[in-house]
């Protein structure tokens, strides 16, 4: 029985440490507005949208490059 609390204390250590050293692979908001805007483009919506929860600079970077819907 002992284990366990010392099993969830290393996995609860790992998961804080993934959490505060994980970073974006693109910086995407350091492109351009044109590259933003052609990479928000070849995104699915669902993909625009969450990147919008993000931060509120990529929620206006995302309202900015104001994606058509097709129907």
């Amino acid at each position: 029985m002992n284990s366990i609390p010392l099993q969830y204390e290393r996995l609860k250590a790992v998961l804080l440490y993934m959490d505060h050293n994980v970073r974006m692979s693109i910086p995407l908001l350091l492109f351009p507005y044109v590259v933003q805007k052609e990479i928000f483009k070849s995104m699915e919506y669902c993909e625009v949208f969450i990147m919008s929860l993000c931060s509120k600079r990529m929620k206006q970077c995302v309202i900015r490059a104001k994606r058509k819907i097709s129907s």
